[in-house]
């Protein structure tokens, strides 16, 4: 018989060629059988010398015994799949026991460090309320500092901003818008300190760096007695009378007024005494009247609601002794709620005070009040009236006659809440400067930088007296 050789992958048998049968599982035996007949199969092909006949047959046994090998091979293969299975099972339930006792031991430690901690709560309960408090002492007297750093700030650039508007304000203009005729002085320098200037200097009489923050005015209203002679023929009789050139007399603005009625201001009180006198000695048919200016107005922010207006008077007074000790029981001792304004929340409001000329000087420039247990902002309030259905001034919305709504914000027949540019972010549009042809329209209509709201805000401050002597 000649000798061939055996390719390599008939070589191949499955499991370790050198451990012994011993210690081959089953399948790993079987294996390596069914590899040793396909190898005899194979010599047995390569053979030359044999029958046709005794090789075939040879070759159908050993192919039987191939098959009946491979089916071995199979069952014994689910069957070691199946016991692999069992001993996973059995394990995994080995592991879970001991989870089980893991987290057994775990509960009874944190239950143990729950007892621990209530009982260290109850020893030093005092001790912990105790620095509880020091630390909100703490955090309260720091937001104290901040909040008191910031309001200087913003009084600083409120300032600059004031002697910015000063500088620009010009001619007031007609109030009613027509027919007005506006006389416009040059500033003169201050004489007579203010009750503010007077205060902060410690009694001492200074005379103040610049022109009061506010223009009051000291109004005197002229009308015809027969109710029938045209203002513009009051104004001509009134400057025939008064000859206020040769008499040096200073009128600092003229303005028609309801049922053919014409208001002369003066910036001094002075004057408009002198030209009250000639009117009436004249024997002219008119009759005059002095307009009494108002005391001014502040707004104290975020009061609680709970305080009534009694409170607030009462707390103002007794808390706040280091401000107005010197003023209770004078002249200058006024002071009254006007009206409240929607705060930020559901638990506050802004309540707006009339107080004296002298209160006024002393709580703006404090820039803060002390009510009961809150420490309120408190700043000058104007006292404009702007109405919030057609935007228009001199009026508020109870008595209205527009016949549509008008939004702040864009200028159109709608309400704000309503308005389609503002929930798209785009630019505002001043209904006031649109109507009066203004350059720069591009702010809400009730801003403080619109320039009709700061010319009708002057005409409103006109009225109201910021100095004890303006009273």
């Amino acid at each position: 018989m000649a000798m061939t050789r055996t390719p390599n992958h008939l070589n191949k048998t499955y499991g370790a060629h050198d451990s012994s049968e011993s210690e081959l599982s089953t399948s790993q035996l079987l294996a390596s059988t069914l590899t040793k007949v396909k190898r005899s199969i194979y010599l047995l092909n390569q053979t030359r010398n044999m029958k046709g006949e005794l090789k075939s047959g040879m070759g159908e046994e050993l192919l039987s015994v191939v098959d009946l090998l491979k089916e071995i091979i199979a069952r014994d293969g689910k069957e070691i799949e199946t016991q692999k299975g069992k001993v996973r099972t059995r394990d995994s339930g080995t592991q879970c026991d001991q989870v089980k006792d893991r987290v057994g031991v775990e509960c009874k430690c944190m239950e143990e460090l729950k007892e621990e901690i209530s009982e260290f709560r109850e020893e030093y309960k005092s001790e912990l309320l105790e620095i509880r408090n020091y630390l909100v002492d703490a955090a309260c007297l720091n937001v104290d500092s901040i909040h008191v750093k910031i309001e200087d700030e913003n009084a600083k650039v409120i300032d600059r901003v004031s002697d910015h508007i000063d500088k620009q304000i010009g001619t007031l203009t007609d109030a009613a818008g027509e027919g007005g005729v506006a006389v416009r002085n040059e500033p003169e320098s201050m004489t007579r300190p203010t009750y503010a200037s007077v205060t902060r200097g410690g009694g001492k009489s200074q005379l103040p760096s610049r022109e009061p923050k506010y223009r009051t005015l000291h109004s005197l209203v002229v009308s015809d007695k027969e109710n029938f002679m045209p203002t513009i023929e009051i104004v001509e009789t009134v400057g025939r009378v008064v000859e206020a050139k040769r008499e040096g007399i200073k009128v600092d603005r003229i303005r028609r007024g309801k049922g053919r009625k014409v208001i002369i201001g003066f910036r001094d009180k002075k004057d408009r005494e002198r030209v009250r006198d000639k009117i009436e000695k004249a024997g002219v048919n008119l009759d005059t009247q002095i307009i009494e200016n108002k005391d001014p107005q502040v707004v104290l922010y975020g009061v609680l609601k709970s305080y009534t207006d009694d409170d607030i008077l009462e707390a103002i007074r007794e808390q706040n002794k280091h401000l107005v000790e010197d003023i209770l029981g004078g002249t200058e001792d006024r002071m009254s709620v006007k009206y409240k304004k929607k705060g930020k929340d559901d638990h506050t409001q802004h309540v707006v005070l009339n107080v004296s000329p002298g209160l006024w000087a002393r709580f703006t420039e404090a820039g803060h009040l002390y009510i009961d247990i809150q420490r309120v902002r408190v700043a000058d309030q104007s006292p404009l009236i702007q109405c919030s259905r057609c935007l228009g001034y001199g009026h508020g919305r109870r008595f209205c006659s527009a016949a549509e709504e008008k939004c702040a914000h864009c200028s159109g027949a709608h309400r704000q809440s309503e308005c389609d540019n503002l929930k798209d972010g785009k630019k505002p549009c001043c209904t006031n400067c649109k109507k009066e042809d203004q350059k720069v329209t591009d702010h809400h209509a009730f801003s403080t930088e619109c320039p009709v709201r700061q010319r009708w805000d002057a005409i409103a401050r006109a009225a109201v007296a910021y100095d004890p002597e303006d009273k």
